[in-house]
């Protein structure tokens, strides 16, 4: 747990530090669209939309880890119980 909070605290250091030392105004093209804006703002916006994307991504890989838990910790209770009764069973 605190590998994690580290890795992100470094990397919102990393993305954080030269939006800070580069705050110019520039002009950002994209396709049709031109926008003008600080390139903190740029980069902000940017590493957020990548973590959206990211979350997104992940979102069904975590869903079907939650069900598979689940479903094993249902299955380890009914053996558990087999294991109680089977040993009821034989005394």
């Amino acid at each position: 747990m605190y590998i994690t909070l580290i890795i992100t605290f470094l990397l919102m250091v990393i993305v954080i530090v030269p939006g800070i030392q580069n705050n110019i105004e520039t002009t950002l093209k994209f396709f049709f669209w031109e926008i003008e804006a600080p390139l903190t703002s740029i980069i902000f916006y940017s590493a957020l939309l990548g973590a959206a994307t990211v979350a997104v991504l992940i979102l069904p890989k975590l869903a079907r880890k939650y069900l598979d838990v689940r479903n094993l910790k249902k299955q380890l209770s009914a053996f558990k119980e087999k294991e109680i009764k089977a040993e009821r069973d034989s005394v």
